[in-house]
C-alpha cells in the first residue's frame, strides 16, 4: 500500500467512526473555555480578545453559564479600531449562541452544523448546563487526525526560519 492510499485509509475510518463519538468525547470542558465576560472591564476584555486566536469568543455576564452571544472576532476585528474598544461595541458584533446536547453524535453534529449554518456551539447536558465548546473544525480534525497538527507544525516551522532569516519570502521551504 502506498503513503496516499492508508492516508485515505485512515480518513475514511475517521469518517465512519464519527457515529460512535459524541460531542461530549472531544469537545473542550465548561472550564477551558475562554470569553468575554460584560461584566469586566474594557481594558481586560481588550487584552482577551488581542491574546486570542479563535475565530469567535462565546460573551457572558459573571458566569459562563449565562450566556449572552458569540462574538465573530474576524467580522469584529475587520470593522474596529480597538484604540478605541469598548464592551458596548461587543453587543453589535454578537451572534446567538447555538446550543447543543452533549450526547450528540459526532455524525449527526456534523449534520446540524451544516443545516444550521453554525461552526460553534455549547454542549449542553440534560439541563441545559454548558459542559463545553465544540467547532466544525474539532470534526474535522476528528476525521482526518492528525494531518491539520502536522500542517500547522510545518508552518510555525516555515515562520520560525522566516523570522529568523534562515530563508527569504519566496524561496521554498523543504
Amino acid at each position: 500500500m502506498t503513503k496516499t492510499s492508508i492516508d485515505r485509509q485512515k480518513i475514511m475510518m475517521g469518517v465512519l467512526d464519527l457515529g460512535n463519538i459524541t460531542v461530549e468525547d472531544i469537545m473542550l470542558p465548561h472550564n477551558e473555555i475562554v470569553g468575554i465576560d460584560l461584566n469586566e472591564s474594557n481594558q481586560t476584555n481588550r487584552k482577551i480578545i488581542e491574546g486570542n486566536f479563535h475565530s469567535s469568543l462565546p460573551v457572558y455576564k459573571d458566569v459562563l453559564d449565562n450566556i449572552k452571544g458569540v462574538l465573530n472576532l474576524n467580522e469584529f476585528l475587520k470593522d474596529t479600531d480597538l484604540s478605541s474598544f469598548d464592551n458596548d461595541l461587543i453587543r453589535k458584533y454578537m451572534k446567538k449562541a447555538y446550543f447543543i446536547p452533549e450526547k450528540t453524535a459526532l455524525s449527526q453534529q456534523l449534520v446540524e452544523f451544516k443545516n444550521n449554518n453554525e461552526k460553534t456551539g455549547f454542549a449542553v447536558d440534560e439541563y441545559g448546563n454548558i459542559q463545553g465548546l465544540i467547532t466544525i473544525e474539532d470534526i474535522f480534525e476528528e476525521i482526518v487526525g492528525d494531518y491539520l497538527e502536522e500542517t500547522k507544525k510545518l508552518i510555525t516551522d516555515y515562520e520560525n526560519q522566516y523570522s529568523e532569516g534562515l530563508i527569504t519570502r519566496g524561496e521554498r521551504y523543504n
